[in-house]
């Protein structure tokens, strides 16, 4: 509580400020329609009690997730949560289908080459090159994330099943369990999960 006077902090339900001696009114009852309002936004509780994100921090959006993408090349000991792996997915595709029109301009100019189509279509190889580890590393975080081993990974090694399978286990949701627990935002003791 603060003193309606001075602004000093004090003890909840004193009535005489120790600093200016301003005799402060005392709240006999509580107004409970603000807490309400405050309380609207609808949390994701998870088994144990706690919200998700008492755990789980969410990743990156936009330019960011990007930015981050990159950040976390050689790391697979943490969590991408979904929007943030999809951003970096969508980025992806995009460069591909940058690649696949610029290089389509740039067969079919065969007399006179297309200069711009040429740069961006080897710009476009470059970002792609470098994003082969990355890509690999932000699935295993992923799948963390999702509840499942970074092992599966090497199913997407696999053409066609493979790759369709990881598809599918990285739209999960986040599931608490073994697997992200150790990269937890606030870990806690070990205890064991029931299915």
């Amino acid at each position: 509580m603060r003193c309606q006077k001075c602004g000093s902090v004090i003890k909840d339900n004193t009535e005489i400020c120790p600093i200016c001696k301003y005799r402060n009114p005392v709240e006999t009852s509580m107004n409970f329609s603000k807490i309400d309002k405050l309380t609207t936004k609808k949390e994701e509780i998870l088994p144990d009690g706690y919200p998700r994100h008492y755990y789980h921090e969410d990743g990156k959006r936009g330019l960011l997730a990007i930015i981050q993408f990159y950040k976390k090349s050689f790391v697979t000991s943490d969590v991408c949560d979904l929007a943030e792996y999809w951003t970096q997915y969508l980025f992806n595709v995009i460069n591909i289908l940058i690649l696949y029109i610029t290089g389509e301009i740039v067969v079919s100019s065969e007399g006179n080459p297309n200069s711009f189509a040429q740069v961006i279509f080897f710009i476009t190889v470059a970002i792609l090159i470098l994003s082969i580890i990355p890509s690999f590393t932000a699935m295993v975080r992923r799948l963390h994330d999702a509840g499942f081993s970074g092992f599966w990974v090497l199913l997407s090694l696999f053409a066609g099943v493979g790759s369709t399978a990881i598809f599918v286990l990285t739209l999960f949701p986040y599931k608490r369990n073994e697997h992200n627990r150790p990269y937890e935002k606030k870990p806690t003791i070990k205890v064991k999960f029931e299915e």
